[in-house]
């Protein structure tokens, strides 16, 4: 089997449960809520706690709820 390069996110664009929710205008209870359900924007699992957010799945997020709305 050929070995597999995957390409690391760029840190700057990786945020946390915090900055996602400011961004997002929500509290870290939704945004773990969301997580638990399927629901809201995709994140990474980092190691057992850590959880980030690209900055482009919230924008992608976002632009889909403001079309359902």
């Amino acid at each position: 089997m050929a070995p597999c390069t995957i390409e690391a996110p760029n840190a700057a664009d990786l945020l946390t449960t915090e900055e996602a929710s400011a961004a997002l205008a929500v509290t870290s209870k939704t945004l773990a809520n969301w997580r638990a359900k399927r629901e809201g924007p995709a994140f990474l699992k980092i190691g057992k706690r850590a959880v980030r957010y690209r900055r482009a799945d919230l924008e992608a997020f976002t632009r889909r709820v403001e079309a359902v709305a």
